[in-house]
């Protein structure tokens, strides 16, 4: 069962966002590559959308301060 998580202030909040679409981005990427044709396309698009939301979230990220962690340790 999902359950919603709660932090206890919106710097967390923004962090973990920012943080999931950089994880996700590669996550994409790389899953893309075991497909062809039309499965391969829809991960690929997915994964540009990560990397669009990322790149919305980043100016927050920055304007905040907000330690992001390491891309490496981000990407699966």
């Amino acid at each position: 069962m999902l359950t919603s998580r709660r932090f206890t202030d919106s710097h967390d909040g923004i962090l973990a966002s920012y943080e999931e679409e950089i994880s996700g981005e590669a996550y994409f990427t790389a899953f893309a590559k075991h497909y062809v044709d039309q499965a391969q396309e829809a991960l690929q698009l997915l994964s540009r959308k990560e990397a669009f939301t990322a790149a919305t979230i980043s100016p927050v990220v920055v304007r905040h301060g907000l330690n992001v962690a390491d891309v490496p340790t981000l990407q699966p």
